[in-house]
């Protein structure tokens, strides 16, 4: 295996995780009256010590309806 591939290779995200994270999200969002956009998710899970970026917080909320 050469060096740059050795590096390359990121860990990948498992569907256990995504649906840890859904359910997560989908809590903070509906007790803050369902008012909560991605931004202010992102600061909230920060605070939990979870680091998700924007978009892919948008993308669970989009998932989830």
């Amino acid at each position: 295996m050469s060096r740059n591939r050795f590096y390359y290779q990121q860990p990948l995200t498992s569907k256990k995780t995504d649906k840890e994270l859904s359910k997560k999200v989908k809590a903070i969002f509906n007790d803050n009256y369902q008012s909560y956009g991605t931004r202010r998710l992102q600061v909230a899970l920060r605070k939990k010590s979870i680091l998700l970026s924007r978009r892919r917080i948008g993308r669970i909320m989009q998932e989830n309806g």
